[in-house]
């Protein structure tokens, strides 16, 4: 089949679909009175987003499964931890410029947390790789117990992001079959998407960094936020995801191949906007919008375009010099021997 011998197109246009959601609800959260989890077009975004970007690096990670442990490792820290910790350096120096209370000695317990979601892919890759080698006839008994021990891991989300990153890892697995049913599996999920963010509410949203998935402190009431937001998540990453199969799968143009080509930027994109947008942009832009609609509709989609294009516009630059595509793009470098 042809889509599994290539770079699956649909797939980078996700990327940059969900690129696109995460500037779009960053702009909300900087510019709005109200705080980000109260308003309903963030609590939309942010109900999928990330489970859809872990999904697709799910999707690109089966492959890994052929190299060594140490190989994996190494692969995976050039290409997530060196650029996360740029950035975060980066980030960090500009908040000793912009907060009086925050000093040169906070940066290295600030890099930590710095970027979450980068850390959390290369914790979720080595589980996936470890998981697949315990057993290799019977891969889906490592990848349970991995599974299990990722609800006991309280840092960057592992207990929400490791099953969709093996749900990714699933529908590469399995490309044939959900292409086969795409249309089934698109209805299904996007109307219990639809259902589950209809009913979405602040304490749902908040769900995800409290309770379980922080602290060891359970009760029923968080319980029911938890996976309300965990299902949630699933159903409408895998909605867009069998979307955006049956929009695009067929389509070739230079338009499409063009937008596909900008997804592939997406670790750049990701890292630049945390420091264009979360770090400078929303200390030196002292505005902030009441009229919910019009922030939410006009404003934050025109701005996110408008980010989108700078920091791509940087990429490109970054892109011309080696030192600048190994600290910013996860471009690899020789492994030591």
């Amino acid at each position: 089949m042809e889509q599994k011998k290539n770079r699956n197109i649909v797939f980078d246009l996700l990327k940059l679909f969900a690129i696109f959601l995460v500037l779009w609800g960053h702009v909300i959260q900087q510019f709005t009175i109200l705080p980000g989890v109260e308003n309903k077009t963030y609590q939309i975004i942010y109900s999928f987003h990330m489970p859809l970007f872990m999904m697709i690096s799910g999707y690109f990670a089966v492959s890994i499964i052929k190299k060594g442990f140490w190989e994996v490792v190494w692969q995976k820290v050039q290409q997530l931890i060196i650029p996360a910790t740029v950035g975060g350096v980066v980030i960090g120096l500009l908040l000793v410029y912009f907060e009086s209370q925050f000093s040169v000695l906070q940066i290295p317990k600030f890099l930590f947390g710095c970027l979450w979601f980068l850390k959390s892919a290369f914790i979720c890759t080595l589980f996936y790789w470890i998981g697949a080698k315990i057993i290799p006839t019977h891969q889906w008994i490592g990848l349970l117990v991995t599974l299990l021990i990722s609800q006991l891991i309280n840092i960057f989300s592992i207990r929400f992001m490791y099953p969709s990153f093996l749900l990714g890892v699933w529908i590469r697995q399995n490309y044939d079959f959900f292409q086969k049913y795409r249309k089934s599996i698109t209805i299904v999920s996007g109307f219990l998407w639809l259902v589950l963010v209809l009913s979405f509410t602040s304490d749902t949203y908040k769900a995800q960094w409290g309770g379980y998935f922080v602290s060891s402190t359970i009760n029923s009431a968080s319980l029911v936020h938890i996976y309300h937001r965990f299902i949630t998540g699933l159903c409408g990453a895998v909605f867009y995801i069998g979307l955006f199969e049956i929009i695009f799968s067929k389509i070739s143009s230079p338009v499409v191949s063009r937008a596909s080509k900008i997804g592939q930027y997406t670790l750049g994109i990701y890292i630049l906007q945390s420091i264009i947008l979360e770090t400078i942009f929303s200390r030196i832009i002292h505005v902030r919008s009441s009229e919910t609609f019009f922030l939410d509709m006009v404003v934050a989609p025109l701005g996110s375009i408008i980010i989108l294009i700078l920091c791509l516009v940087i990429v490109k630059f970054v892109k011309k010099y080696r030192i600048g595509r190994i600290m910013l793009l996860g471009e690899r470098i020789r492994r030591p021997k």
